[in-house]
């Protein structure tokens, strides 16, 4: 993520007269110390902490969605993000460990959204289009939390 966001996201919040605290509070799973990291340019923030961010500092989403999407925005979670830096970097055998984890435990929708979420087995880029229904994303967030133990078990 570039600075442009997290200073737009600041101009916002000082234009709401709201500290990093208010802010944050205002937005659901969001904490003060992510806030300051989004602004720094330290942290990717989701679309939906975007739009979340705008409506409590009371301005338009649409230039921070509009930014976020020309600066690599996306919609993965910092635990996702996690997930495809460690994917990158990890061996060969550690990628088909991974990958067989997942294929046990995943549907062919569950499969679709994983290989967006990976950019593919290649190590492509993320493209951060997914989307899914609540379960689906339950479920992601379960076959992501083993594939990070396997990872640190390896």
């Amino acid at each position: 993520m570039g600075k442009k966001l997290g200073e737009k996201i600041k101009e916002a919040r000082k234009f709401a007269e709201m500290t990093q605290e208010q802010l944050a509070s205002e937005v659901s799973g969001l904490t003060a110390a992510e806030l300051k990291k989004i602004e720094a340019g330290e942290m990717e923030p989701t679309r939906a902490q975007l739009k979340a961010i705008a409506e409590a500092a009371g301005v338009s989403s649409r230039p921070l969605l509009e930014l976020a999407d020309r600066e690599g925005g996306s919609d993965l979670t910092a635990e996702e993000l996690r997930l495809v830096r460690l994917y990158r970097k990890a061996s060969a055998a550690k990628k088909k460990s991974v990958m067989e984890i997942l294929k046990q435990e995943s549907g062919s929708e569950l499969e679709d959204l994983l290989q967006n979420i990976l950019g593919g087995l290649a190590g492509g880029s993320t493209s951060g289009s997914h989307s899914s229904n609540s379960s689906g994303e339950d479920a992601l967030a379960q076959i992501l939390e083993n594939a990070m133990k396997a990872f640190t078990k390896k």
